[in-house]
């Protein structure tokens, strides 16, 4: 593909480096991670805790603080029945499970300040552990409603891309094609979009980034989709690249977009990428909107990643 290395001079650099990475797929992911794990540092890192608590999935946060609740309980309950289950106010069992439930109970019950008072500590010792416990309790819950604040109050954007870029017919030429759309109720303004192409040149020995003109590169309103567009004329360097030697290249195309959300009265950025093998040739998007009878203009969502093939020009 040898207009890619005699168009004009590629971007040193965008974080990534020049140098080939073998047996990697792509630089980012669908979701806009980038393919990178971080190796050779403590399992536990304080400064990088509230990052990791903040990002994960819903899911796993409240599957995280289920565990931990129950953990901690149950450090607790096997404490009350180390020191003895005679020191709070409960019938003994010879049944040590029972003993242990009986104590968990209780333990739920401090942690939570919640209190039913069916049972109480009798003891100095059991006193002493039920007090930890309950200062416990306040700095744990105080430190899960901020976390919970913060997943609530972090401002991001979700963007839908479609599934694949394509090639389609644009004007007297063809272009390069993908579509986005703001999968929030919220809006976006002055949304913007950077396109790059990135291939291992093995000729020059280095990786290549190409800065992609798009048709346009801003738009002031998000409500419906954005079908973004570089086209392939001979300012492009893909311009008359077939679509065998596209798969042989196997470059990867990284996109940046960037928008003002009204809602966190915040800027807010979204990543994505499409491999070269994820780009269809031929083809064209369907319209994802429709007018209705009551004067609104209705978008499907599931109807951004339909296409249809088209004969391309040349």
């Amino acid at each position: 593909m040898n207009q890619l290395a005699q168009s004009k001079e590629p971007f040193e650099d965008l974080g990534f480096g020049s140098k080939d990475f073998e047996g990697i797929d792509r630089l980012i992911h669908k979701n806009g991670q980038f393919n990178v794990k971080k190796k050779g540092m403590p399992w536990f890192r304080t400064y990088d805790a509230y990052h990791r608590l903040i990002s994960m999935s819903w899911i796993k946060f409240i599957l995280l603080v289920c565990v931990s609740y129950s953990v901690i309980n149950l450090i607790f309950a096997a404490a009350y029945v180390f020191i003895g289950i005679e020191e709070l106010s409960v019938t003994r069992s010879n049944l040590k499970w029972e003993n242990l439930y009986e104590a968990f109970f209780f333990s739920s019950q401090t942690i939570t300040a919640v209190g039913y008072g069916r049972v109480n500590p009798t003891g100095f010792w059991s006193g002493l552990v039920s007090s930890v416990e309950s200062l416990l309790g306040l700095m744990v819950f105080a430190l899960i409603t901020g976390l919970i604040y913060g997943r609530f109050s972090r401002p991001h954007a979700r963007i839908l891309y479609s599934e694949h870029a394509i090639v389609a017919p644009y004007q007297e030429i063809n272009a390069l094609m993908f579509r986005v759309a703001n999968k929030r109720s919220s809006e976006l303004i002055e949304v913007e979009a950077k396109l790059v192409y990135t291939y291992y040149d093995p000729d020059h020995k280095k990786r290549i980034y190409k800065n992609l003109k798009l048709e346009r590169n801003k738009v002031d309103f998000l409500p419906l989709t954005w079908t973004i567009v570089h086209p392939l004329d001979e300012n492009s360097p893909l311009q008359g690249t077939n679509e065998e030697e596209f798969l042989r290249q196997n470059g990867e195309f990284l996109i940046l977009l960037k928008g003002f959300d009204d809602s966190f009265s915040q800027e807010v950025y979204t990543r994505s990428s499409y491999k070269n093998k994820e780009v269809k040739w031929g083809r064209k998007f369907k319209i994802a909107y429709q007018g209705q009878k009551d004067g609104t203009l209705a978008l499907w969502m599931d109807s951004l990643h339909d296409s249809e093939e088209v004969p391309l020009n040349g």
